[in-house]
């Protein structure tokens, strides 16, 4: 290379400097002085100065200072200036925190007559200050009772001139008043200043409304304010809002104070078409008041405790929670204790004297949740405990035991053995839960919507569609009304019991909405009806006691074995199933009767027999069926008596329409 000459050299040096970067500015804090109160009737009392910081957790308190100036040399107070750290603080309010230090008390005075206040910050966090200039455009170098112009080189505001307020206390007021802002913003332009009006050190003005606009953003590989969800919370003030990009964030997440927490997919339906993910790959745990969590993917490892067993939880007693547009998936256990089970979304409610009020779990996708395949199970959304008002709207809830678990709910309402305490103002609308299943050898089933413990008269079930459960619906107070439930809710398969009375039946202090057939018939008592909604019913249901099953909606039915005296059959689509050995619609056991079968449509495979009456069957009527597809359509054996077949519609059958032998006593009239 060859040697630069001095001329040389001071251009390279300068195109050198010119072509590298210039060091980051540090960004002011919006901040500002709120309250001021120096002077009052008698001596003083409570001479204060009160300062309002904006996301003040992302900021060291220790680089502010407030330093006073006074009028009569423009010199600053020969106390040292006041570093925040050492002010007490106050309330938070919109993401905005408040800090106030009392001179009287720490032995100090602001002087009467004119006098300036400077609010300095360490803009470069290395010592050295300068006046703030807050959001809006004002110096913080304010006056009461006059201007002045700091001496010159004498503090963060020497050799400037200072905004006078407009109030002032130069008629000193009662002790326990002061000068303080009014208005409503998140500028101190937004403010004006007035009184002396009564004193509220520590807390917003009478007249004051702070609202919050911080703006955090996290992303894990690339550039943002943070790289982590949590170090994020803990840095951000209360209100402020978090923005998380797309990525996957390997930690469990606490969100312990007012924030707002949006993923890339906030405003996005779980269910609905979705952008890339910010994936918290841990628990979160919500136990802040007024905390809005949009718009995130939660996929925890699995759990190994009850502390880790929820993958999203809303807890203790937190107010005014919004869970949204959230997916909560692929969730396990790995040696959980017995008897604890997982939870999807779980607001818990946990302390008795306080409740969670208005809690909103919305449009989120709850999926794939498994749980212990001996004593324990899983939950897609959980309201539990003491939780006064859960609205609970638009989420899907599928794949919640996996065929696994002991027991499973989609959605469920339960109390806590913490205390007595119980759900109250539950709506549960418009959600979608469906696949909901129990290992098939436990005795325990898996419920799309449970109730086992709250207030039946504040609590609404409408507009849900449940579909694939083992029970649809399982009431343990016995105390909602299912007959509602059926109406305004849509089911895939829906049968409940009757008693005498036509009431949905009380069954020991619980309601059921069953799934298939054969646990109502197992569920219901001699005499009582088996009501059968609209769907698809792939079984073959053994009748072995004295029941009516009558249909809601012309149900399909595989086939029936009636193993009874006195069964009713009455408005059912039947294809035919396996019975005996036989392939039958309806196949009737030995020596049975009472029977009546009417306005059923039995539709066969083109073989077996559609109604098929063993030996000593009597006293049955066979009426108004539509009877058509089999090889024979009614087919008695013998010996037996006063079998009706009357006023059918036989036909397409490859074999026979009515086929009896051996003597049956079987009178067949007015078919066609």
């Amino acid at each position: 290379m060859w040697p630069l000459r001095p001329a040389g050299r001071a251009l390279f040096l300068s195109l050198l400097f010119a072509l590298s970067p210039l060091p980051a500015q540090a960004q002011t804090p919006n901040a500002w002085i709120n309250e001021i109160h120096y002077d009052n009737a008698g001596g003083d009392t409570d001479e204060v100065v009160e300062v309002v910081i904006e996301d003040a957790g992302s900021v060291a308190l220790d680089r502010f200072q407030v330093l006073h100036y006074n009028g009569a040399d423009g010199n600053s107070d020969a106390a040292a200036p006041v570093p925040l750290d050492v002010f007490a603080p106050g309330a938070t309010a919109g993401g905005f925190s408040l800090y106030s230090y009392n001179y009287t008390n720490n032995g100090e005075t602001l002087q009467n007559g004119t006098e300036a206040l400077a609010l300095c910050f360490d803009g470069n966090d290395d010592g050295t200050f300068e006046t703030l200039v807050s959001s809006g455009g004002t110096d913080q170098f304010l006056s009461y009772e006059g201007t002045l112009t700091g001496t010159s080189g004498d503090g963060c505001a020497g050799g400037e001139t200072s905004t006078p307020i407009g109030a002032d206390e130069s008629t000193p007021p009662p002790v326990g008043e002061s000068v303080q802002l009014e208005g409503s913003g998140t500028a101190y332009t937004d403010f004006t200043w007035t009184g002396p009006l009564a004193s509220t050190t520590g807390t917003p003005s009478a007249g004051q409304t702070l609202s919050g606009s911080v703006t955090i953003t996290v992303d894990d590989d690339g550039p943002a304010d943070y790289a982590s969800v949590q170090t994020a919370i803990d840095a951000a003030g209360p209100g402020a809002t978090i923005q998380v990009l797309e990525g996957f964030y390997a930690e469990s997440v606490t969100v312990d104070k007012q924030l707002t927490l949006e993923g890339p997919n906030a405003g996005t339906p779980g269910d609905a078409t979705r952008g890339s993910e910010a994936t918290i790959e841990g628990q979160v745990v919500i136990s802040a008041s007024d905390v809005v969590f949009d718009g995130f993917d939660v996929a925890p490892p699995p759990a190994t405790s009850n502390a880790t067993a929820e993958a999203l939880r809303v807890g203790t007693a937190p107010d005014n929670v919004v869970v949204t547009n959230t997916v909560v998936r692929d969730f396990e256990e790995s040696g959980l204790p017995p008897w604890e089970g997982l939870g999807g979304i779980v607001a818990f409610g946990g302390n008795s004297g306080d409740a969670i009020d208005d809690v909103t779990i919305a449009d989120n996708k709850v999926q794939n949740l498994d749980g212990r395949d001996t004593k324990g199970g899983s939950a897609g959304i959980s309201i539990q405990g003491h939780v006064d008002g859960a609205t609970v709207t638009g989420n899907t809830v599928a794949n919640v035991g996996m065929d696994a678990t002991t027991w499973a709910f989609g959605i469920v309402v339960r109390g806590t053995d913490n205390h007595g305490q119980t759900p109250t103002g539950i709506d549960a609308s418009g959600n979608d839960v469906s696949a909901v299943q129990s290992a098939p050898a436990t005795s325990t089933v898996g419920v799309g919507f449970g109730f086992e413990d709250g207030a039946a008269g504040t609590t609404t079930v409408a507009g849900n569609s449940f579909s694939n459960t083992e029970l649809q619906v399982e009431d343990k107070t016995a105390a909602l009304d299912l007959d509602a439930l059926l109406a305004d809710n849509t089911f895939d398969r829906a049968v409940v019991v009757r008693n005498a009375n036509g009431n949905v039946k009380d069954e020991s202090g619980v309601q059921r909405i069953y799934s298939p057939i054969s646990p109502a018939v197992a569920a219901a008592a001699p005499g009582e009806t088996v009501e059968v909604h609209g769907g698809t019913y792939a079984e073959t249901v053994t009748v072995d006691k004295a029941l009516t099953l009558q249909d809601a909606s012309t149900p399909i039915v595989d086939a029936f074995e009636v193993a009874a005296d006195n069964v009713t059959i009455d408005g059912f689509t039947i294809t035919g199933g396996t019975v005996g050995g036989e392939t039958a619609g309806i196949f009737v056991q030995s020596n049975t009767s009472g029977h009546t079968f009417s306005a059923n449509n039995l539709g066969g495979p083109g073989s077996g027999t559609g109604l098929r009456v063993r030996s000593g069957v009597s006293g049955t009527e066979i009426t108004e069926n539509n009877i058509s597809g089999w090889a024979v359509g009614v087919a008695a054996d013998t010996p037996g008596q006063n079998v009706q077949v009357a006023d059918n519609c036989i036909s397409g059958n490859t074999t026979a329409g009515v086929q009896s032998s051996g003597g049956q006593i079987l009178t067949a009239t007015g078919n066609y």
